[in-house]
């Protein structure tokens, strides 16, 4: 299930319209519409969190389902170990080729490390 799918299956369990989602997250509803549809990129970190405590959800799952990692998770992660920093700025400003970061994944996957989206890539 992808995030406008799981967004409306959450709106339509707490009997809410798009208009009045829309109004408590101060969304246009157009736009939440269009999210829902898949014709629309899920909205920022912050819009999702407050749908997630509009919705009454996990905030990370939507995160996750949106594509996005969250900044608190990063900054714990960094924070864990400083490789991980030069890692996301590497990663950020394009200094790993698509090899690279496939074969960074085979580790991970070949060392038995694996998260939800493992062999996405």
């Amino acid at each position: 299930m992808g995030f406008g799918e799981r967004l409306r299956a959450l709106r339509l369990s707490r009997r809410l319209t798009q208009r009045q989602l829309a109004e408590l997250v101060d969304l246009d509803f157009t736009y939440l519409s269009k999210i829902e549809n898949g014709k629309a990129a899920p909205p920022s970190e912050t819009k999702i969190r407050a749908l997630a405590g509009e919705l009454q959800t996990d905030a990370e799952e939507l995160l996750l389902l949106a594509g996005k990692v969250s900044q608190s998770a990063v900054r714990e992660t960094v924070a864990r170990d400083e490789r991980m920093g030069v890692l996301f700025r590497r990663l950020q400003r394009g200094q790993l080729s698509s090899k690279q970061i496939r074969e960074l994944l085979a580790v991970l996957d070949e060392s038995g490390v694996k998260g939800d989206d493992a062999g996405n890539y």
